[in-house]
């Protein structure tokens, strides 16, 4: 009997998660009140955010602190495009990570010319001018924040802690299939490539001006996408919603998740959202905590939570080779 090939298990495996995710998607919603939804609905967009900061300085290796700037900048895009030119919400969602995407895009020629510690600190500088800019701004509510229009789908507002799930779960599951899609690419491959030597990147005739831009314009879509997204959840938006400190938190994310790996950023977006709702006597204090959390496992788990699993296998597979060698000894 002839065995399937191996590309046909894969895409039957691929199929066989995406029935699973549109399965979550739609039980979720029986099991969970509304605060509960709300809750689900940010850590997913928390992670879109923190994966795009993820592509950039964990898997390409280009350091930045701009994400929480372009998250803002997309969230802003598209609350003013459609309160002021009463734009429909798929319109302006596209338009938002467009324009965060050129913006980020436009870091990549500073790129080349500095890098380490210097382009860590323009990327913070580029942060603090988007933030200036909604806190003095008018048009952007200013002090008393910005109201955001609902969106609506064939006439139909998505209103309500259910709908906006469904919304922002949708998607974040098409942001899940592109992103494995992407790191199996040719230009997932490159970006790893640059992380582990620009010298060898280059010797493969790649270009590495051209990879930092792109990894740059990767991290402002994913930003963008997040922040139009955090517009329709929190219904308002204010500048001290988009302080450094989300910044900061987008960083531990990464870090706990661990540097460039995709599920590990999906558990820790949850975990980190998760952990001041349920002990809520933390919520003051959860600055401290990501940031003790961020040192524990820098310390003790250097890959991050998505490294557990390579690790189980590796202490396995020891145990198996320890064992065999005990039995073999036994025999003799």
């Amino acid at each position: 009997m002839r065995a399937f090939p191996l590309h046909y298990g894969k895409r039957m495996t691929g199929l066989f998660k995406i029935l699973a995710g549109v399965a979550i998607i739609l039980v979720l919603p029986q099991i969970l009140d509304g605060y509960w939804l709300f809750v689900v609905s940010l850590a997913l967009i928390y992670f879109i955010a923190a994966w795009g900061y993820n592509l950039l300085m964990g898997t390409a290796g280009v350091p930045s602190f701009a994400q929480a700037g372009l998250f803002a900048a997309g969230a802003y895009i598209c609350a003013l495009l459609m309160r002021e030119l009463d734009w429909p919400f798929f319109g302006a969602l596209v338009a938002a990570v467009l324009g965060t995407g050129i913006v980020a895009g436009s870091l990549g020629y500073p790129a080349l010319r500095i890098g380490g510690i210097y382009l860590a600190i323009a990327t913070a500088g580029l942060h603090l001018v988007i933030e200036f800019g909604i806190r003095t701004a008018p048009m952007a509510g200013a002090v008393v924040g910005l109201s955001v229009p609902r969106a609506s789908l064939f006439g139909m507002a998505i209103k309500g802690d259910t709908a906006q799930f469904y919304l922002i779960a949708s998607i974040a599951l098409l942001v899940i299939i592109l992103s494995i899609n992407l790191l199996n690419s040719r230009t997932g491959r490159a970006l790893k490539a640059l992380r582990d030597s620009e010298i060898a990147t280059e010797a493969m005739g790649i270009s590495v001006a051209r990879l930092r831009t792109l990894a740059f314009v990767l991290s402002g879509l994913y930003a963008g996408l997040a922040g139009a997204l955090v517009g329709q959840l929190l219904s308002v938006l204010s500048a001290e919603q988009f302080t450094f400190n989300l910044g900061l938190f987008f960083f531990a994310i990464m870090v706990i998740g661990g540097f460039g790996s995709f599920w590990g950023t999906l558990v820790a977006a949850f975990v980190l959202v998760l952990i001041p709702e349920v002990f809520a006597s933390l919520k003051e204090y959860q600055i401290y905590v990501y940031g003790m959390a961020v040192i524990l496992i820098l310390m003790f788990l250097p890959g991050g939570l998505g490294s557990i699993p390579s690790r189980v296998k590796d202490a396995v597979r020891k145990r198996r080779e320890k064992t065999g060698t005990m039995a073999g000894l036994e025999t003799a």
